[in-house]
């Protein structure tokens, strides 16, 4: 029951923060987006990933699995948890009016004992940048 009650307090804080809209559809705005992502799972800083994930947003992990919006937000919110550091590099964008792909090299460095000390993964991203959106 505290894990539901969580996991609500999270998306309403996360659907209620005040996103950035107008910034520019562009492959440096999608370089530094990918930036943010990154710094706000690590600070725990739920408001900036709220504004960064849309609602139909899925990853699947190094194993295959899938994690939805509500999933990744109550991982990162999670203050116990110490995410991994995270690297990127190798980032390539592509901009075809409202759609957008950004591919490049996430390197996560973990010392929890859990995870191997260093996986590196090829990240594919596809993005929508409707009206107001990125």
């Amino acid at each position: 029951m505290k894990s539901v009650f969580l996991l609500l307090l999270l998306c309403s804080l996360a659907h209620g923060a005040v996103c950035a809209t107008g910034q520019p559809k562009d492959p440096a705005a999608l370089v530094q987006i990918e930036h943010v992502w990154v710094r706000a799972a690590d600070q725990h800083d739920m408001a900036a990933l709220g504004c960064i994930l849309a609602d139909e947003f899925e990853e699947a992990d190094f194993a295959g699995s899938l994690i939805d919006r509500s999933a990744m937000l109550a991982s990162s919110a999670n203050q116990g948890k110490v995410p991994p550091a995270v690297e990127l590099s190798d980032l390539h964008t592509h901009v075809y009016g409202d759609f957008a792909y950004v591919r490049g090299l996430a390197v996560m460095r973990n010392d929890d004992g859990k995870l191997p000390v260093r996986i590196a993964l090829r990240i594919f991203l596809s993005i929508a940048m409707g009206a107001g959106s990125v």
